[in-house]
């Protein structure tokens, strides 16, 4: 990671006049997270898209296009169509709304279908349950401003209200943990699909492929547009929360899950050579068993006043932390005898 020497400041930060955008923009909402969210929170996102985009109403030549893309079959129509008028989309006139119902369609596929269907200029995705804060929306647009910038993502950290949100956020490193100076756009080697936006020219419609893992297809992405000979920015600017694993059911598939994605790596690992070859075998995931319980365990010991934990709690964040990565071996095991089963209870 190298630091850009981009300010990627928002109009907030500068107190400068606000110049119109010089593109399109379409917005992508996948519903797909909805389906185990916390009831409120894609109202809340949706309330929040509604009201950063009206701020800046008079800065798009034409309206936005907003795509909410959906399986009919998890999730009813009339449910959305509730979302849309509660949370003021259905009503803003700078908006151009439009529902994709795409049946079976999952979160990626979601994500490209939607994508696909905007015919602009930068295309925004963002996840239907992700709490953007204040000048979310505007840190992304203005990222843009920089002439060599065709991708940007933002900074999205894990809920930290509850004792288990808390934990969880130190379990997977989910939490900010850069300096809140020097450079708002920083230069990554890849992204998380939470809330990110690019420019359609250069990367086209489509980013994410087709893929076994379950969430490995951020890293194909990532790698396809550094191939491409464009570069991923984090824009520090552009703020959101996001929700940790709401239940024991959905908290043990996603580590079951992870585990999967680890043996999907596997064929990549092969072509390094002997040392390849270990990491994907069994012994490379008692390897990474051991590396990340030690990590997470020393991340809960040094940085828990970053996620406001009490010292007394410690212990449990360590605990969360050695069940979570167990579950993620017992995951990488099965993968290599029947990853169909894997596939069948990692799938939430």
């Amino acid at each position: 990671m190298r630091e850009s020497q981009h300010t990627g400041q928002t109009s907030e930060q500068t107190g400068h006049a606000t110049a119109p955008f010089e593109f399109s923009l379409g917005i992508v909402v996948e519903l797909d997270n909805a389906r185990t969210a916390d009831p409120a929170r894609p109202a809340a996102m949706l309330r929040a898209l509604q009201a950063q985009s009206g701020r800046l109403s008079n800065r798009f030549a034409q309206p936005v296009a907003v795509k909410v893309v959906f399986d009919p079959l998890a999730v009813p129509p009339d449910h959305i169509d509730t979302l849309l008028r509660e949370s003021g989309i259905a009503d803003a006139t700078w908006l151009d709304v439009a529902l994709l119902p795409s049946p079976h369609a999952r979160y990626y596929e979601q994500k490209n279908i939607g994508a696909q269907a905007c015919q602009t200029d930068v295309v925004l995705l963002v996840d239907s349950d992700i709490i953007p804060e204040e000048g979310w929306l505007e840190g992304l647009l203005e990222s843009f401003a920089e002439p060599d910038v065709s991708f940007v993502f933002g900074e999205t950290r894990i809920e930290t209200s509850s004792l288990y949100e808390k934990c969880y956020a130190l379990v997977t490193e989910s939490f900010p943990h850069m300096s809140a100076s020097g450079p708002a756009l920083i230069d990554q080697t890849h992204f998380l699909a939470n809330a990110f936006a690019f420019k359609t020219g250069p990367l086209g419609n489509v980013l994410f492929p087709a893929s076994d893992a379950f969430r490995g297809q951020c890293a194909l992405a990532s790698d396809k547009i550094r191939r491409t000979g464009h570069q991923i920015y984090l824009q520090k600017a552009a703020k959101a929360r996001h929700p940790a694993p709401q239940g024991t059911r959905l908290f043990f598939a996603n580590a079951f899950g992870a585990g999967f994605d680890e043996v999907a790596h596997t064929p990549a690992r092969v072509s390094e050579g002997f040392l390849g070859r270990l990491k994907a075998s069994p012994i490379g995931s008692v390897y990474r068993l051991a590396k990340s319980c030690l990590t997470a365990w020393s991340r809960c010991l040094t940085q828990y006043k970053v996620v406001v934990l009490p010292v007394r709690h410690v212990p449990t964040a360590m605990t969360l932390a050695g069940v979570y990565y167990t579950v993620r071996f017992a995951g990488e095991i099965a993968s290599f005898i029947s990853p169909g089963f894997v596939r069948t209870v990692g799938d939430h």
